[in-house]
């Protein structure tokens, strides 16, 4: 199998709100051992955490936002890069 090694040239990024608030929601092993990477949710999977009574209100209100910006971008997930 050939997967092709691209070299990122520009990364932008801004910060939302801690993951760790979102473990549940997304399949973990998308993290490297160090608990980093770029993860990628679900609009399914943010729905759900967004009725969850133990997700923060400010985290909640940072999720919408996102989702209104990626809805607008024509996308059904968020990428969020964690470190």
């Amino acid at each position: 199998m050939s997967i092709g090694a691209h070299r990122i040239t520009k990364l932008e990024y801004e910060y939302s709100f801690s993951i760790g608030e979102l473990l549940k929601y997304f399949d973990i092993n998308m993290l490297n051992s160090n608990d980093s990477g770029i993860i990628e949710i679900t609009f399914e999977e943010l729905e759900k955490a967004l009725k969850d009574e133990d997700i923060r209100e400010e985290t909640k209100k940072v999720i919408k936002e996102d989702m209104e910006i990626a809805k607008k971008q024509g996308d059904d997930y968020i990428s969020y890069y964690c470190f």
